[in-house]
């Protein structure tokens, strides 16, 4: 009985422990996506852009986003709709000074974090 008792108990931390990871990193993606200013274009969750030719990006699957974001922070992606990030974000900036974009973990964090929208 004792050792159900153990097991039972050490369940119920694996599972809380594993929840308050999960609202960690939620919590690290949403704090990301405002400090990079991602909400100035496409609003509050990534639900509500600002002008037509911003996508919604709110409740897609983080691998989109990820692929999106990536083009276009890395200047793959060219064109109209990649012109405000090209006044915001530079490829080649190296330091917090120059404007540079979300690391490769800060937006995994991010796109995790808008798929959940």
């Amino acid at each position: 009985m004792r050792i159900l008792k153990s097991l039972t108990f050490a369940a119920i931390v694996m599972v809380g422990s594993f929840s308050f990871a999960t609202i960690s990193m939620a919590n690290d993606g949403e704090k990301t996506y405002y400090r990079f200013l991602c909400d100035h274009c496409h609003g509050k969750d990534g639900k509500a852009p600002k002008a037509d030719t911003i996508p919604s990006i709110g409740g897609k699957s983080a691998e989109l986003i990820r692929k999106e974001a990536g083009n276009i922070l890395s200047g793959e992606r060219k064109g109209r709709a990649t012109v405000m990030h090209a006044k915001y974000y530079s490829a080649q900036a190296t330091s917090e000074a120059c404007d540079t974009g979300p690391n490769a973990a800060e937006l995994e964090s991010i796109a995790n974090w808008l798929a959940q929208r």
